[in-house]
């Protein structure tokens, strides 16, 4: 992603989260990451600020535990899910890089194109 947000010049940086997706209560007997969850945050240089525009967690084996999920090799299955703001993104190289399409990136640009 790291390597996305470099290539389409929009600044940005992962960090982790801090709002958990576990709900308040007892979690069943699972291996979970001790960092389970990651931010990844887009620059909005009129405001010299960032926002979040996409998540990643990992679940470690809470939902396979949850939902009696099994591998082939009858192990409980690890599970992680990753989210992304595409408005959030939109905003991100609107205002990184203005309106116009022709003054983006060159890799941007182009999938700008093959989108339309």
């Amino acid at each position: 992603m790291l390597e996305l947000v470099d290539r389409w010049g929009l600044g940005g940086f992962l960090v982790p989260g801090h709002d958990p997706f576990f709900l308040r209560g007892d979690r069943p007997d699972a291996v979970v990451d001790p960092q389970p969850k990651f931010e990844l945050r887009l620059d909005l240089p009129y405001k010299d600020a960032d926002f979040a525009c996409a998540s990643f967690n990992v679940h470690g084996t809470f939902f396979g535990s949850v939902g009696e999920i099994t591998g082939p090799t009858g192990d409980v299955a690890w599970t992680g899910c990753t989210a992304f703001g595409l408005e959030r993104w939109a905003w991100a190289i609107l205002a990184r890089h203005g309106l116009d399409p022709d003054a983006w990136p060159a890799d941007l640009l182009r999938r700008y194109k093959q989108a339309a």
